[in-house]
């Protein structure tokens, strides 16, 4: 018997993901981002090894979990726990789904078109978890993550997310900091410590067409760093900027600006104008209640 471990990779960009097939191994796959397939993201045949599949990202593609199962006999041999789904056609698929399969569990599902053809407990709500957060049977959750942005693939959670603490509670899949496993690509025993984001940027109003935030330029930057927006009607602006972790920093109230192009350059200052220590920045304009963010990084 072997032991394989494939741990945070990248992959995507094809046309089917991961295809999980060996006789008599041990497997260990967690948190790989799996991104951009038009089939499935992870597939799985059905033979005498054991695999746990904990804390991947499966994402923007056709079938997240695909078992190609004949006979069922070692179908639960496949453990697939604190991983998030999102926008994905369709969540699980057995290739016989009159069979039932049970070890999945823990997992997050967003944004999918179908959960599947399980026909066992899988998106039935029945209970609830520790964080008060409706599940089916097997603790699984169909809400949004919030994340910090999926069109840039960063799959941080913020501080108010429902993936927290959400994962299998056993210490063997504790986060790094010695709390409950964060169902997603950073939680875990292999994942990364980081600094939540904290609602920058989230907003209940929709993004009115015309509104735009290009990428800020330079970036990084030293002394100064210019922002260009567009607005498709006159009206008042926002500017607030937030470190890492969540902390207001910097805002500055614009007069109502006219419709069109405008530029705003930022010195690297808080709101007293004391310089600011080399990090990660967010920069939030708001809009008739909209809000667009872009990251910059200032390097002294």
């Amino acid at each position: 018997t072997c032991h394989i471990e494939i741990v945070s990779n990248t992959f995507g960009n094809g046309s089917n993901g991961i295809w999980i097939q060996s006789e008599n191994a041990n497997m260990i796959f967690q948190n790989n981002l799996i991104n951009n397939l038009q089939g499935w993201g992870i597939q799985v045949s059905e033979y005498n090894y054991n695999a746990l599949i904990a804390n991947n990202v499966i994402s923007n593609s056709g079938v997240g979990f695909y078992i190609r199962n004949n006979d069922g006999e070692f179908m639960d041999n496949y453990r697939m726990e604190n991983n998030l789904f999102i926008n994905n056609d369709t969540i699980l698929q057995l290739r016989r789904h009159d069979q039932v399969y049970q070890s999945f569990r823990y997992n997050a599902c967003f944004d999918f078109d179908t959960l599947g053809n399980d026909t066992n407990y899988f998106g039935r709500m029945t209970q609830v978890n520790t964080n008060g957060d409706s599940c089916d049977a097997g603790f699984n959750i169909f809400l949004d993550p919030h994340i910090a942005s999926l069109d840039t693939l960063d799959f941080r959670l913020y501080l108010d997310s429902p993936l927290i603490d959400a994962g299998n509670p056993d210490s063997a899949f504790f986060d790094i900091d010695g709390t409950v496993n964060d169902i997603g690509l950073y939680g875990g025993p292999y994942g990364v410590l980081y600094l939540h984001p904290q609602n920058v940027g989230k907003s209940d109003v929709s993004i009115p067409e015309g509104f735009t935030l290009d990428r800020p330029y330079p970036n990084p930057f030293n002394i100064s760093t210019n922002f260009s927006f567009n607005l498709p009607a006159p009206g008042i602006t926002e500017i607030n900027i937030y470190d890492t972790i969540g902390r207001l920093i910097f805002s500055d109230k614009l007069e109502e600006l006219q419709a069109g192009s405008h530029k705003y350059t930022w010195q690297g200052i808080d709101s007293k104008g004391r310089p600011l220590p080399t990090g990660i920045y967010y920069f939030e304009l708001t809009y008739k209640g909209a809000k667009l963010v872009k990251r910059v990084v200032l390097l002294k």
